[in-house]
């Protein structure tokens, strides 16, 4: 395969083609040969491999609208929000939290509630003050990180059981990350900025359109 030449707008990005020779990345070359030619083609079209090592996906980025730069926010001194993590269990796809959130909203506002997107968990986070600072939670779905939600609120609400608890109050609105492989674990943890996967509207959508199995083999890889 030939060099692929970066997309416009796309920064730090070397110039080589993605392989699927076993000679140069042999993971990869297993795994993708177990998928048709055509999604294998649709993954390598284009695709090269930026300075971290992982892949990027041939997509347009608008002019002046570059990906989201961890490392550059730090060096200007601009302040990055702590963020908040998650298994969110019984979920399938992405696609199902966004039905539950419409469906539950609903029923609030028959019901003359609050239209709110809440989460109740045991544990009250401490740094109140810098999650609400632009923080999100994001949700591990099947073993990856898919997405993220804006946090907020933070309450400290009493069951019926009088025990006190945390109401996690959310932008309705779910927005898509990379996926990143997480293991199980119990309850929510924070998570800092500079481990947070970055938003897909940010990065041109790259791999938002791949088969949910191929996606979860190269965020495994830490390609994707």
């Amino acid at each position: 395969m030939s060099p692929a030449a970066p997309a416009t707008g796309e920064r730090n990005i070397i110039p080589a083609a993605v392989s699927t020779s076993p000679a140069m990345m042999p993971a990869v070359a297993t795994r993708l040969a177990r998928c048709s030619r055509s999604v294998v083609g649709k993954v390598m079209a284009g695709s090269v491999l930026s300075a971290s090592g992982k892949l990027v996906l041939a997509a347009p980025v608008e002019k002046g609208q570059p990906a989201f730069d961890g490392g550059a926010a730090r060096r200007e001194g601009r302040g990055m929000p702590l963020h908040m993590i998650k298994l969110c269990v019984g979920v399938e796809t992405v696609d199902e939290i966004v039905r539950w959130i419409d469906e539950d909203l609903g029923r609030k506002r028959r019901l003359g509630l609050p239209a709110e997107d809440t989460h109740v968990t045991r544990m009250t986070p401490r740094r109140i003050a810098e999650l609400l600072d632009g923080g999100s939670l994001y949700w591990v779905v099947k073993g990856q990180v898919q997405c993220r939600q804006r946090l907020l609120d933070l309450r400290a609400v009493k069951g019926a059981d009088g025990i006190e608890r945390c109401e996690i109050v959310f932008d309705p609105e779910v927005v898509l990350t990379e996926w990143q492989p997480k293991r199980p674990f119990q309850g929510w943890r924070y998570l800092e900025p500079k481990e947070a996967p970055r938003d897909l509207a940010a990065i041109g959508g790259a791999g938002d359109d791949l088969p949910s199995a191929l996606k979860a083999e190269l965020a495994e890889l830490g390609l994707l």
